[in-house]
């Protein structure tokens, strides 16, 4: 008898490999890449399109009034070169004559606005005894023409250009004031005409920073406003301003600015943007605007309002004679 144990016909269990999970992570990764790539992409696209609406929104901007609002506005007309015309108003102040020139406030306004409705900004400067210079951008209100950094430039060098020229300017004292978009159209102007001071409120640092809150890459920019780069380079004093919850343009566009030129004065309002200073600020903000006006040299005091001329006294004056001819108003040539 075979006392060898049988040999067992079983082959021995082996444990199969575990499969792994890894390609399949993987391909998650690469979708979900993918997604994001393309929303950014998309969004960078309707950026790049609606970036001309959205700096310049023509097509949302109020009526114009028919005629200048205010009174002995001096209207600059500006030949252009497409046709049409684009204009600027000059505003004298109170008590200003070609016997007694004055210094100039050129106020560049928002981008949703227009020249017409500016009334507290020039009865300010105005009562103070300062004259003010409205420039339209093109395609805005009664002005031909698209706006542009380029275009707009143009325009404002050429109203520059001809309102020193008016014998009621004193062309040694000329500030630059901008809010929002008109902030950065004042800047690109100081890097060519360079102002006697420069006041800023809500305005961008530039163009660049803005796509970047955006996430946007900064080659996407048409028009490339660098406010922060002139600022940094002007020796005049300067006033910034911004609100500290300004949801538009956010508030570290102007710690941006300020840190360009440590010499400028920074003032923070606790206000956003289409409501800056905010109502209960206004007498500071003029007392701001009125202390760096003072460092040029310019009188903040408000001047008396002008005397209207008496009645004749002599009810029997001689009525046969013809009246003497009213002095026509300054000639104002458009800018070449």
């Amino acid at each position: 008898m075979n006392d060898t144990p049988a040999t067992s016909d079983k082959k021995p269990l082996i444990k199969p490999e575990e499969k792994s999970n890894w390609p399949f992570i993987i391909r998650l990764l690469a979708i979900a890449a993918t997604t994001v790539i393309l929303v950014y992409i998309v969004w960078w696209a309707v950026l790049y399109s609606l970036q001309d609406q959205m700096l310049f929104p023509v097509d949302k901007l109020p009526s114009p009034t028919r005629q200048p609002r205010f009174p002995n506005t001096l209207v600059l007309s500006l030949p252009l070169e497409e046709g049409g015309t684009n204009e600027a108003w000059l505003i004298p102040g109170r008590g200003v004559s070609p016997d007694k020139p004055a210094p100039l406030v050129i106020f560049f306004h928002g981008n949703a606005e227009l020249i017409d409705f500016q009334d507290q900004i020039v009865n300010e400067y105005t009562k103070r005894g300062i004259n003010v210079l409205l420039p339209e951008y093109r395609g805005y209100g009664r002005s031909a023409g698209t706006p542009g950094l380029v275009t707009i430039q143009e325009d404002n060098e050429r109203f520059y250009d001809t309102v020193i020229k008016q014998p009621i300017i004193d062309p040694t004292r000329i500030v630059f004031h901008g809010r929002s978009i008109g902030g950065a159209i004042a800047g690109q102007l100081a890097s060519t005409r360079r102002p006697a001071g420069l006041i800023l409120e809500s305005t961008l640092a530039s163009m660049a920073q803005m796509a970047n809150d955006r996430v946007a890459p900064s080659f996407l920019v048409k028009h490339d406003y660098k406010t922060d780069f002139v600022v940094s380079k002007l020796k005049c004093p300067i006033l910034i301003m911004h609100g500290s919850v300004d949801e538009i343009i956010p508030v570290h566009h102007g710690h941006m600015l300020q840190q360009a030129n440590p010499n400028a004065t920074y003032l923070e309002y606790e206000c956003g943007h289409n409501d800056f200073p905010g109502m209960n600020n206004l007498p500071d903000y003029w007392s701001q605007i009125d202390k760096v006006l003072g460092e040029i040299g310019i009188d903040t005091s408000i001047k008396p309002l002008p005397v209207k001329p008496k009645a004749a006294a002599d009810s029997k004056a001689d009525t046969s004679s013809k009246p003497s001819a009213s002095p026509p108003a300054p000639a104002v040539e458009p800018a070449q």
